[in-house]
């Protein structure tokens, strides 16, 4: 593990930490009910628009899309919550790039699961889903 991979992880630990604080998710992993409490609570809107489930399309491995729009909302889409389930593991990933402060919309052309922020973003996905910080 390199110096910076190293840095970003105690980060994402620290961010996770604070997050796990403030919605009493102590020693457990987060679930759906957390998932809908947090986006209640920070004003995160789960949307379906048409726009977004056409991307998802031509993207069959793109599970969720986050982004803010121009007035500062900040939307997600689940793939799997449209197609009529829940996956908790996107979910939490989408909440990750909300808590890391990434922003805008990842541009779908030159999308990457190695960028750093798709790394960041599952490392906290992976984390939440653990009882805890490892």
């Amino acid at each position: 593990m390199t110096k910076q991979s190293s840095t970003n992880r105690r980060k994402i630990k620290r961010i996770l930490s604070k997050v796990r604080a403030r919605y009493n998710v102590i020693d457990r992993p987060f679930n759906e009910s957390d998932f809908y409490h947090i986006c209640e609570t920070e004003n995160i809107f789960l949307c379906n628009g048409e726009r977004l489930r056409v991307i998802a399309k031509q993207m069959p491995d793109v599970k969720g899309i986050r982004f803010a729009t121009t007035k500062g909302d900040v939307l997600i889409y689940l793939k799997s919550f449209f197609e009529g389930n829940f996956d908790i593991f996107t979910a939490m990933h989408e909440l990750g790039h909300h808590f890391c402060g990434h922003k805008g919309l990842t541009n779908l052309m030159t999308y990457s699961t190695d960028s750093p922020k798709e790394i960041e973003a599952d490392y906290f996905a992976e984390l939440a889903m653990s009882g805890g910080a490892r």
